[in-house]
């Protein structure tokens, strides 16, 4: 939807997909409306600004009916092309299966089940409207993306999952990821061997005095992850931690349920704190640090993504979308995504607004954030171990 220069007139389009008849939920919802047409997969529509909100809150309402309705096909094979392991989701045979490209509507993506599947981790991304998860069966683990879903599911649940597969590229590790289109609890099956939660974890305390070198690691397989900016050199980020025996961190995550998804996607037997102790050190506030981001980038075609704001700055990525919400409302940024995609345009801008909702939401999780660093810097190693105990890890957030 855009907004049109008389300031007073929205319009919009929309694109549906299979089950949900768009032009069907637009006229149960055409009181808000002041035109619209279209058909089941695609429309037109437009309004008054005034109507934008309870428009938005009715057709949401409405989709929401059509979408739990069709979800009892959770698991209807007659739309899967192959039940496949884990273990044969691989960079190979996604590269042969782009052999059969372009996907689109006469050849679509081709579709695979996974049954008894475990959730070993999962965070909300996006503001709250995705999720991403870490599942597990037979040994081998999975990062997933579940668009447009906000309901919690149980760590440790075990689910069947109807997926695409999708390619990820992050500062040059490359890495395949499964786009959930379908899940729902498996029934009747045995529950799969956990990852992470029952396993023993042990931990390592080697948190140095600031200032100092970095310490003597765990011999074997290391991953060393590291935030911030600029990213250091053999550092990886939340979204290239790789299987290993030792995961090293050299900072502090910024989230409980983050270390959990890096621990789950390493599946490691030794946890490493490898990051100065004490207090956490002082960071400048977020708007300083996105504002100084943005112009790093900004001379490259003014487009950056998600993942790489969250992860040089070190925070959330719900966090950050509320920076950049801020940065909107006082006139220093104007953006608009697509995915993880963000384009944007840096304004001259005015003071911040330290009175709106979305300041307020963004105070509250950066001091969540840097109360967890400084938890991660100065608790005592029974502490930061009680973390990972079984009866603790049972919801995903």
């Amino acid at each position: 939807m855009t907004l049109r220069e008389d300031g007073e007139t929205v319009v919009g389009s929309a694109r549906s997909i299979e089950g949900v008849d768009m032009y069907d939920c637009l006229s149960r919802v055409a009181g808000r409306l002041t035109r619209f047409g279209g058909h089941a997969g695609a429309a037109g529509f437009s309004l008054r600004r005034e109507d934008l909100a309870p428009f938005c809150q009715a057709l949401k309402a409405e989709l929401d009916r059509v979408l739990n309705t069709t979800a009892a096909a959770t698991t209807d094979c007659a739309c899967v092309d192959a039940e496949v392991a884990f273990t044969s989701v691989d960079l190979d045979s996604f590269t042969k299966l782009r052999l059969l490209a372009p996907f689109g509507e006469g050849n679509p993506s081709p579709r695979f089940l996974t049954t008894a599947a475990r959730i070993e981790a999962c965070r909300s991304i996006g503001g709250g409207r995705h999720q991403r998860l870490v599942l597990s069966k037979d040994g081998a683990s999975r990062t997933a993306l579940r668009w447009w879903s906000s309901e919690a599911p149980d760590a440790g649940l075990p689910v069947d999952v109807i997926y695409t597969l999708n390619r990820n590229d992050y500062n040059g590790t490359t890495s395949i990821q499964l786009v959930i289109e379908r899940m729902a609890a498996a029934q009747g099956r045995e529950e799969p061997e956990p990852v992470l939660g029952e396993r023993q974890l042990e931990i390592v305390d080697v948190r140095f005095a600031p200032g100092s070198q970095l310490p003597v690691l765990p011999e074997g397989d290391t991953c060393l992850f590291g935030e911030g900016a600029p990213p250091a050199a053999g550092r990886a980020n939340r979204y290239s931690i790789r299987v290993c025996d030792t995961l090293a961190l050299t900072s502090a995550p910024a989230h409980l349920s983050l270390l959990r998804e890096m621990l789950a996607v390493a599946r490691c037997r030794k946890l490493a704190l490898a990051y100065p102790s004490g207090a956490a050190s002082a960071t400048a506030p977020l708007i300083r640090r996105l504002m100084s981001l943005l112009k790093q980038v900004a001379g490259h075609g003014n487009r950056t993504t998600l993942e790489h704001l969250a992860s040089s700055a070190g925070e959330l990525e719900i966090t950050v979308i509320l920076g950049l919400r801020v940065l909107r409302e006082s006139g220093y940024l104007e953006w608009e995504s697509s995915g993880s995609q963000i384009q944007f345009s840096l304004l001259n801008g005015r003071r911040i607004d330290s009175t709106t909702e979305d300041y307020g939401r963004m105070v509250k999780a950066e001091a969540e954030t840097r109360a967890f660093k400084d938890f991660m810097s100065t608790a005592r190693i029974e502490a930061i171990s009680n973390l990972f105990k079984p009866d603790l890890v049972d919801a995903c957030w």
